[in-house]
């Protein structure tokens, strides 16, 4: 993994091309900033796109949920321990902006790499009208599609 750095200002970032860009090796400025805002049809629309825009590297994302009732320490030590050194892009509501989305990649129990600095407040909210669930942690596992792939620890 190569930490890339958020080049884009809020409100909106490219924390998420960020993360994908370090997961896979590959400069900040060559991936596409599918995610341009934090809404959830947006956000759908920039999951599908990413996915699309990996496979031509062998790469997709596999992504799963946890409870807003978990803590951040809860969630990054559950999602390790069946997975050591596999780092997951892990998305929250950030410190300082209420209501937004931030992107980070953790590993082994911790935040490894958070591209635009601001950390994680909580869960990243829920945007569907009249639900009160609370919101939900979000964790993104890059995946190789080809079968001679190996996670690189540079």
């Amino acid at each position: 993994m190569l930490p890339q750095p958020c080049i884009e200002p809020m409100p909106h970032g490219d924390c998420w091309r960020a993360c994908i860009a370090s997961i896979i090796n590959r400069p900040v400025v060559s991936v596409p900033n599918f995610m341009t805002a934090c809404q959830t049809e947006i956000a759908d629309e920039g999951l599908d796109k990413t996915r699309e825009w990996l496979a031509q590297f062998g790469f997709s994302i596999f992504e799963t949920y946890c409870s807003a009732n978990w803590t951040l320490d809860e969630v990054l030590k559950t999602f390790s321990a069946p997975n050591p050194n596999v780092p997951v892009i892990v998305t929250g509501e950030p410190n300082g902006y209420p209501g937004g989305g931030h992107a980070v990649i953790a590993m082994n129990g911790k935040v490894v790499h958070d591209p635009g600095g601001m950390g994680l407040a909580g869960p990243y909210p829920c945007r569907k009208q009249g639900c009160d669930c609370g919101g939900s942690w979000w964790f993104l596992y890059t995946i190789s599609l080809t079968a001679d792939w190996k996670v690189r620890h540079d």
